[in-house]
């Protein structure tokens, strides 16, 4: 994750979150990096494996597997305790925080921004000259 939590594009679309930096030097490549150059800054929220598995859709996915297997006589195949489900709502997250790393996030709060002289001074090379034909 970037600096502070934070994540950047050019277009409001395509976010990075490998920092401010390298989303100047993405706009120095291109030409497009001068001063007022605008840009998106959003907020990077990453969810943990665990959010994405649940318990009660395991057991329900049980409870139907055996149902296409034993028909009625299956009817209360995994009729478990709540204390039983919590066990294995644990278990659960443990083995996908451990094997399932999010690669991924959400953007949130983005904020509109534009590159100040500051900005400009400390990242565009001494040779550096924008592309004017797409200002």
């Amino acid at each position: 994750m970037s600096e502070l939590g934070y994540c950047y594009s050019e277009n409001d679309e395509d976010y990075r979150d490998d920092g401010l930096e390298t989303l100047f030097e993405q706009m120095i490549d291109k030409g497009t990096f001068r001063v007022g150059a605008e840009y998106w800054r959003g907020e990077v929220r990453r969810r943990e494996a665990s959010e994405f598995f649940s318990a009660d859709r395991v057991i329900e996915e049980a409870n139907e597997r055996a149902y296409d297997d034993g028909g009625d006589y299956a009817e209360d195949f995994a009729d478990v305790s709540e204390e039983a489900k919590a066990e294995l709502e644990v278990m659960l997250a443990a083995w996908a925080n451990k094997h399932c790393p999010v690669n991924f996030f959400t953007v949130h709060a983005a904020t509109k921004m534009q590159v100040t002289e500051a900005e400009y001074a400390e990242y565009a090379p001494a040779d550096y000259v924008p592309d004017d034909s797409g200002a």
